[in-house]
């Protein structure tokens, strides 16, 4: 078997994370009353041990299971966690995520700091780990902030560059420009997260976020019956988080697409199983599912990947019927989400299950190598890295 490219994977800690960031993802009550017990060695012990007690109720065994990972001491321990369900020789890409402008308090290591820890997994496992670097525009100047990616990708053995507009920005943001025309040119591969549910921009809403400034116009190529993008702006904060939808909104992408139409860009997560299922119920044009397909379709170098999304039995034959796809199935890539998905499965299931179900569906074509290896290297392969060697 050759080696797997897992394009999706996490290894920040409790340390890297704001104290507001993982209330997505294990309630409210571990980030606003848990969060300080969390962060004691001890007291984090102690809060699994717990859970773990209750036997009867899976979702406080994979809470557990969350827990333990996200508060291991190191983001070198996650990784070595997170190696232990793959081959020596197979490739896992790390995505940091720069989560000091969230508006979700400090974090006990900021964005730097997280790099420095990701830097020393590469040196451990300079083959095996793929890192990628997180640029967010409120973090320098245009020109500082192609410098810090220039130099991570040319000399710190970083490989893409992972993006998060959620977090409180848009894709056509002019200080992402320099950065675009840069990636276009040297063909690094970009990553972005893309669904309507995830971590988002907790701070206040600002008038540059309401009537943002933007290096590009519309985009003409969109069809009319998709939906464009909508500001739905409301004095009622509790919709924050649908208000945050704007910024991943695909249509911003689209505007960026049309002026650097060879931009390779992946939209992780296929627009999610929500996406998938409203694509199928009669109202895909509103479906970011439908939208990760049609720009696929328009422009070469755009992928997505299934990460987080393949939890979900029930949509796996969707995804198989993306992957076989004659003229966009070369631009799926696998991905696990990991250590995210432990809420849901384990990562050894999580591989197994979704390798066993296409082996299933057609033993003539080796769609697993297809998804977990042929289209990752081409995708990762760039003017600073090569995949193929």
């Amino acid at each position: 078997m050759n080696k797997i490219y897992n394009c999706h994977t996490h290894v920040f800690n409790i340390e890297n994370a704001p104290e507001k960031f993982l209330s997505g993802f294990v309630g409210k009550f571990v980030s606003w009353f848990a969060w300080p017990i969390l962060n004691i060695g001890i007291g984090a012990y102690m809060m699994i041990k717990l859970l773990k007690l209750f036997k009867n109720r899976p979702i406080l065994q994979k809470y557990a299971s969350f827990l333990k990972v996200g508060t291991m001491k190191s983001q070198l321990n996650i990784f070595k966690d997170l190696k232990s369900f793959y081959n020596p020789d197979d490739h896992i890409v790390i995505l940091s995520l720069n989560m000091d402008y969230m508006g979700a308090g400090k974090a006990k290591h900021n964005y730097k700091q997280q790099i420095h820890e990701i830097k020393r997994i590469k040196a451990h496992y300079p083959d095996t780990c793929l890192p990628f670097y997180s640029i967010d525009p409120r973090a320098g100047s245009p020109g500082e902030l192609l410098s810090e990616a220039r130099q991570h990708l040319k000399k710190k053995g970083f490989v893409g560059i992972k993006i998060y507009p959620a977090l409180g920005y848009y894709p056509f943001d002019p200080g992402l420009e320099e950065v675009y025309k840069w990636a276009s040119d040297k063909k690094v591969p970009i990553m972005t997260h893309c669904t309507k549910v995830g971590s988002y921009y907790l701070g206040d809403i600002t008038a540059e976020m309401i009537n943002p400034n933007s290096f590009v116009g519309q985009a003409l190529n969109w069809p009319n019956k998709f939906d464009k993008v909508s500001f739905p702006i409301t004095e009622n904060l509790k919709k924050k988080k649908e208000f945050c939808d704007n910024f991943s909104h695909l249509y911003n992408y689209a505007r960026v697409l049309e002026k650097y139409p060879d931009l390779k860009i992946c939209f992780a997560h296929a627009g999610d199983d929500v996406g998938i299922k409203e694509a199928k119920s009669g109202n895909s044009n509103n479906s970011w599912f439908t939208h990760i397909k049609y720009l696929m379709q328009t422009y070469q170098n755009v992928y997505t990947d299934i990460s987080y999304t393949l939890v979900n039995k029930k949509i796996h034959k969707d995804l198989y019927e993306l992957l076989i796809d004659k003229d966009i199935g070369h631009k799926v890539l696998f991905g696990t989400d990991y250590f995210m998905t432990l809420r849901d499965k384990s990562e050894a299931k999580l591989k197994s299950e979704f390798m066993t179900f296409l082996i299933q569906q057609d033993t003539k074509i080796d769609l697993w190598d297809k998804l977990a290896n042929k289209n990752p290297k081409q995708y990762l392969t760039s003017n600073f890295y090569n995949a193929n060697l």
